[in-house]
């Protein structure tokens, strides 16, 4: 079975107070007070506030730490936080972020948000059925609430937050373009680049995935056992699943001293089910 799945997303923003940042390598040499005041966005209050003060349990995930693990995609970035785990629907192998155990078919508990702006279907608050994940090039951080969200984020959140902030032109320091290529005939491509344009800092990040997915066998199925009692040959079993996908996602922003506009486009093909 062939999906199609097109999503395009904007954003024009006035920046608030620039927020405070250290890489990955300074923070083992901060105090644990200066830890402490270090300041994650809005995901858990609505205004930037420091950990210490989040009334949420929160965990960050920088760049760098994505980096370190080696993650190609955010499901297996996700699959690192405590009390998050990451389960495939029965149905149409699109992604579940199931936070300390709760759990529905749908899963629209889990309130997913790209800079803000919730990834959602309105038929059943979840992500599209064909969800096929997101790569990581153009990640800058995520910040995941394990716990209510509701208050700030409405009835799609009561399970949990999780909001990714994607690179604007300052983050990306240099060029870089690669390919790699993986089991089950996986390959991906990716460009990005940052600029200086009439006072503004412009980023650019370009991404290509082209995969087979996982192919492991079905041996039998329950038509299996109805072509017994039948004597027909219905089932395709044994074979294998088919949860392949293609995805395209780029992501532009345009970034001066005072506001910010940000663009992005995902687009998911010949999605498996």
């Amino acid at each position: 079975m062939e999906h199609r799945f097109l999503g395009l997303g904007c954003l024009l923003a006035i920046l608030p107070s620039v927020m405070a940042s250290a890489n990955q390598a300074d923070l083992w040499d901060l105090p644990i007070e200066q830890l402490m005041t270090i300041e994650i966005s809005s995901v858990a209050t609505g205004s930037t506030t420091p950990v210490s003060r989040s009334a949420s349990t929160v965990s960050v995930i920088t760049r760098d730490q994505i980096q370190a693990m080696g993650a190609n995609d955010l499901d297996q970035v996700l699959e690192t936080v405590p009390g998050l785990h990451i389960t495939r629907s029965s149905q149409a192998y699109f992604s579940k972020y199931i936070f300390r155990g709760i759990a529905s078919f749908y899963n629209p508990e889990a309130l997913l948000m790209i800079n803000g702006i919730p990834v959602k279907t309105l038929f059943t608050g979840a992500r599209n059925h064909i969800w096929a994940a997101m790569p990581v090039k153009s990640i800058q951080r995520i910040e995941v609430i394990r716990g209510p969200g509701s208050a700030l984020y409405g009835a799609d959140a009561f399970a949990g937050v999780i909001n990714i902030q994607t690179r604007n032109g300052t983050d990306i320091e240099h060029q870089e373009a690669g390919v790699r290529v993986g089991s089950f005939d996986t390959w991906g491509a990716w460009v990005q680049a940052s600029s200086e344009l009439a006072g503004a800092s412009l980023g650019f990040t370009l991404e290509y995935e082209d995969t087979n997915g996982q192919r492991e066998t079905v041996q039998a199925d329950a038509q299996t056992q109805l072509d017994g009692l039948t004597g027909t040959q219905a089932s395709r079993a044994p074979g294998p699943v088919n949860v392949g996908h293609q995805a395209t996602d780029l992501r532009l922003d345009l970034t001066t001293e005072h506001w910010q506009w940000r663009a992005g486009y995902q687009q998911r093909d010949n999605v498996g089910t």
